[in-house]
């Protein structure tokens, strides 16, 4: 029995062919038909995930169901494997082993991670805003959406910026990639492409991960600290580790849900980026907080439920541990939080975007 899923690929799938949108024979092959259908289903995820929190409790409830879906290609062992060839792991190691000589309060994950958060922007990964003419170098201008190549759609770039360059007149294309294999070749992008590529290298490298989106139009990245006992933040677009309120204090961004994704479970990490909790309660409107709780508890309890038993009680003292962090009971919060005044605003992007985000630091975040 078909689902209503598979009835709407198949209209757009006619539509394709109908407009000639890519090349094909006139038999249309079984691998075509599941390779459009793949692309159709990645960008439906994207546009569950941009456009969930409009959408109120099913909006919200089915961008819950979608990241906790999108986590699991961070554990394709296909992808890891590229991954692994990108990463220059001895060096990083060797870091991460001078970082600890230096720093004896950092264990191995810690400094591991700082490595790799340093290495990754601009070493490796490069943000791209505003978008360089690839013919002249000139500055270029948005002109809008531009319609996808197969070669994007295969990508997951079911979205394609077009920028016009203002001294020569070419147009560059800007996909929106969402699969890894693309980014690990285009090596830039924004901060969701960041977040993605970053999550599969925490990974690579041997880290726990998980990815963390917020509902005011951003992610980023943690990854487990055995020393700390919690989850701890890191951003690569900004070179950040371990910086929780970077976000409300440093870039001023007043934040709502803030929720995290692994194949481990799903929790609301908010607490733990919003310093006045209280205060942006009023901004959480779009779901009842123990409908909330029920559905990333729902999550958790199916990723969890084919563990065995001794894993499932040590997920869950980790757990408890993490809650303790969120309600500001551990010295390790305690100490994060001494460290506000040195938060930064937004480095990543144009002055004049980051000021109509209201992320350059000169607004209050909480309140």
């Amino acid at each position: 029995m078909s689902t209503p899923l598979d009835e709407v690929q198949e209209v757009l799938l006619a539509y394709y062919a109908s407009k000639g949108r890519f090349p094909r024979p006139k038999d249309v092959t079984p691998k075509e038909v599941e390779d459009v259908k793949s692309v159709l289903s990645r960008a439906f995820t994207q546009m569950t995930v941009q456009h969930g929190n409009q959408r109120g409790n099913n909006g919200l409830r089915g961008t819950i169901l979608t990241l906790d879906k999108e986590v699991d290609k961070y554990e394709n062992e296909e992808l890891l494997k590229i991954a692994r060839e990108e990463i220059p792991l001895d060096e990083l190691k060797a870091i991460a082993e001078a970082l600890q000589e230096s720093d004896q309060s950092l264990c191995y994950e810690d400094a591991l991670a700082e490595a790799l958060v340093k290495w990754f922007k601009p070493t490796y990964f490069k943000w791209i805003d505003p978008i360089p003419c690839s013919k002249c170098q000139g500055k270029t201008e948005s002109k809008g959406m531009g319609q996808p190549t197969q070669d994007d759609l295969l990508g997951g770039a079911g979205r394609v910026e077009l920028h016009r360059c203002t001294s020569c007149g070419h147009t560059v294309r800007f996909p929106r990639y969402n699969d890894p294999r693309y980014l690990m070749r285009s090596r830039v992008g924004r901060c969701g492409e960041f977040a993605n590529l970053f999550a599969l290298f925490i990974r690579a490298v041997g880290l726990r991960g998980r990815y963390v989106w917020n509902a005011e139009d951003h992610v980023w990245n943690e990854y487990y600290s055995p020393a700390l006992k919690r989850w701890v933040h890191m951003d690569s677009c900004e070179n950040a580790r371990d910086q929780h309120l970077l976000y409300d204090v440093g870039w001023g961004k007043k934040q709502s849900y803030i929720l995290a994704f692994s194949t481990e479970g799903a929790q609301d990490v908010s607490r733990a980026y919003i310093k006045d909790y209280d205060a942006a309660l009023s901004r959480r409107n779009k779901i009842s907080e123990v409908e909330l709780e029920s559905a990333l508890a729902e999550v958790t309890r199916k990723r969890r439920a084919k563990l065995d038993g001794q894993r499932r009680a040590e997920l869950e003292r980790e757990d408890e541990w993490q809650a303790r962090f969120l309600r500001g009971e551990t010295e390790a919060e305690a100490s994060s939080t001494s460290e506000e005044e040195n938060l930064p605003p937004r480095q990543s992007g144009t002055a004049e975007w980051k000021a109509a985000r209201g992320e350059d630091g000169k607004h209050e975040g909480s309140a």
